[in-house]
């Protein structure tokens, strides 16, 4: 349907040239008079400002013939009702702008308004009719979210069989509303579903289609935005955010002449602001236009210097001729420390070297012991070249920060900075925070197999800080490089002997326990080093990435192991030897395993996956479903169905088991059945109910 507003109803006879001055203040005024009631609950003022019979006649277009017989007393209460419901709360606003005034072709008005307060803004479009005293409201549409309040009336008054779809789905849209304030995607995307099968008015359709263009823009998915919106505009082609969403998903594209053309409309329709200011400005910028980019962006700033996505672009743009119109951009925004690292990082997208150097100069006059003056100023010294220069820098500002957590990011950043030296060490040197210093680089050796450089680093840390409880840790990753085993073991074990903080010890029992099973010590490893549930499974894990069935046989013995897990061993350890039919004597061993023993899910999974791979597909899914019906898991069917390439099947089996809370990554990622997965045409469903990139 349509006919639901009076902008598609009646078509426009005139724009604002039309309008008087003293019309407008008119106008505007019967707008504040409708705020001010719906802000204070005032009934009488309420009668004053809203004309209750033109709001009733556009909220029955949205409803069947059967809603006009309602009692009028009946309508009045629900109307009123609803009407206050959905009310701007204008005591929240501080300013009102009155953008385009449109006469229609019935005599009424057509206002759309500017909002602003508290840093933020929206658009509200206003539908008026001259009466008796003046203008009044018939109609008000948040531009922004595209709802109406004839439509929370229409719904307001009908019937319970007419609107037994309409309130889940007015439900479901204000938690969509709330879910996408809080950034919270997952249940964005749970609401849009709810929404997705009910049964509304094409207006409210249009809503949903809109906000699946919301949710593809947030996640990146520019074509699905656009094929959205084109939906949007089949129900309802009266939304200006149309056309400043294409925008968005043409720049996301590439497509510059497209997103400009669509971003002009949008500012034709609702005048200039910051938002749309700044699509201008990347749509000239992706045109190689960048005096009337830079100008955009400019223009943005000066209608809200607070969008920091004006500043960043202006910033990329600004030479030195423009220093002093960029530093007053800087000057101006509101808690500049605060926000620096989003400037930044936009301009270092981009490497806009002159923005970021200005920026660092008034940081460091706005706040000087700021460490980020010194961070930046390193990113900076390195944009040009001079990393030398960068790492002093660096290591001052290190001094600077308060919080472990960041601390260490500039660190590891110091330590990048120097191996680009190939100077290692003098980021130990360096450092204010030695322990921090030793650590970071200390782990970066290791993974390098760096022996020379971790033993200086050692010797140089000793003497500074003996008592540091990651010495030994060092000491023995330095003695397992070397070969040198038994020691490596004694020195996690001395580390885990001396510290009290559970994740360092559980830091060095893993070493430990690594060091002992890689000298053919797992099952002294095993007895000593507790506590002996996770000491075997870390065993375990190794000895079947090895293959290793003569430790586990001897593990077994140690143990205690009944002969049925001593098979499943053996099984298991064929498997990853990749004796895949040898695997198959699994089958009459699992029915022997404890249900709730670490070693019935391993055996289960090689059997299966043993059985495709020897041509016994039947078998592999016979053994899934058994899974299955044992404790009402799905989990191996997915790999079943997969590997016998009955898409469908293990998809459906997938999201069984992401209702009992795995992760659908748990199975994408997986080598045996991802690539399987990710090649069925349901694969695009999911990745959209799932947010899975």
């Amino acid at each position: 349907m349509m006919i639901a507003t009076l902008a598609l109803v009646c078509a426009l006879q005139a724009d604002d040239a039309s309008q008087t001055p003293d019309e407008r203040a008119e106008l505007l005024a019967a707008i504040e008079r409708f705020g001010t009631a719906l802000t204070e609950r005032d009934p009488e003022l309420f009668e004053r400002a809203v004309d209750l019979d033109g709001l009733i006649e556009l909220a029955d277009q949205l409803l069947p013939e059967p809603s006009l017989q309602i009692p009028a007393q009946r309508r009045a209460f629900k109307l009123r009702f609803a009407a206050e419901a959905l009310g701007q709360g204008f005591d929240l606003w501080e300013q009102l702008e009155l953008r385009h005034v449109h006469t229609l072709a019935s005599g009424d008005r057509s206002a759309t308004c500017r909002m602003r307060g508290n840093g933020f803004h929206n658009y509200v479009r206003f539908f008026l009719r001259r009466g008796q005293g003046g203008f009044r409201v018939i109609d008000q549409e948040d531009l922004d979210v595209g709802m109406r309040m004839s439509h929370v009336v229409a719904m307001a008054l009908a019937e319970p069989e007419v609107s037994k779809d309409w309130a889940p789905f007015v439900e479901a849209f204000a938690r969509l509303l709330q879910a996408l304030e809080d950034h919270d995607l997952d249940s964005a995307q749970e609401a849009l579903a709810r929404m997705a099968g009910l049964e509304v008015p094409d207006e409210f359709r249009a809503l949903y289609w809109l906000h699946v263009s919301t949710i593809a823009q947030l996640e990146e998915r520019w074509d699905d935005s656009l094929v959205a919106l084109e939906r949007v505009v089949e129900l309802r082609d009266d939304l200006p955010l149309v056309e400043l969403q294409r925008a968005a998903a043409y720049i996301g594209n590439g497509e510059f002449e497209q997103a400009l053309a669509a971003a002009q409309r949008y500012e034709e329709e609702l005048g200039a602001d910051a938002e749309v200011l700044d699509l201008v400005g990347r749509a000239y910028a992706g045109l190689g236009r960048d005096v009337e980019a830079r100008d955009a962006f400019r223009r943005g700033l000066a209608d809200d210097p607070q969008n920091l996505d004006d500043v960043i672009g202006f910033a990329r743009l600004a030479g030195a001729d423009q220093e002093a119109a960029l530093r007053d951009a800087y000057e101006r925004v509101e808690d500049l420390p605060d926000r620096i690292d989003a400037i930044a990082e936009g301009l270092l997208e981009t490497e806009s070297r002159y923005g970021l150097e200005l920026l660092v100069d008034v940081l460091a006059e706005l706040a000087p012991e700021d460490p980020n003056v010194g961070y930046y100023g390193a990113v900076t010294l390195e944009l040009a070249g001079d990393v030398e220069a960068a790492c002093p820098l660096l290591a001052e500002a290190i001094s600077r920060v308060p919080e472990l957590e960041e601390r260490s990011y500039y660190v590891s950043y110091l330590v990048d900075l120097c191996e680009q030296l190939g100077r290692p060490l003098f980021a130990y040197e360096l450092s204010p925070d030695k322990p921090l210093a030793f650590d970071t680089l200390g782990m970066r050796l290791v993974e390098a197999e760096d022996v020379p450089g971790l033993h200086e680093l050692v010797v140089l840390h000793a003497g500074v800080a003996p008592d540091d409880p990651w010495l030994p840790y060092y000491r023995g990753q330095l003695e397992s490089l070397n070969g040198v085993l038994h020691k490596a073991a004694s020195e996690f074990e001395r580390g885990w002997r001396a510290s009290e903080d559970p994740e360092i010890r559980e830091e060095y029992r893993w070493a430990w326990v690594g060091a002992l099973y890689e000298m053919g010590a797992g099952v002294r490893a095993y007895r000593d080093v507790p506590p002996r549930e996770e000491t075997m499974e870390q065993l375990l894990g190794n000895a079947f990435f090895e293959a290793n069935s003569t430790f586990l046989l001897e593990l077994a013995g140690e143990v205690g192991i009944r002969i049925s897990e001593a098979e499943a061993l053996k099984g298991i350890c064929a498997f990853y030897a990749g004796d895949y039919p040898g695997a198959l004597s699994l089958e009459a061993v699992l029915a022997k395993l404890d249900p709730e023993g670490p070693l019935l899910p391993e055996a289960e999974l090689a059997l299966i996956l043993s059985a495709f791979r020897s041509g016994r597909s039947d078998l592999a899914l016979e053994q899934a479903r058994r899974s299955t019906r044992r404790d009402g898991d799905p989990y191996f069917e997915v790999f079943a169905h997969a590997l016998r390439g009955e898409a469908p099947a293990a998809i459906a089996a997938l999201e069984a088991c992401v209702l009992l809370g795995y992760e659908p990554e748990d199975f994408f990622d997986d080598p045996d059945v991802g690539p399987l997965l990710r090649l069925a045409p349901e694969y695009a469903a999911l990745r959209e109910r799932w947010n899975i990139r």
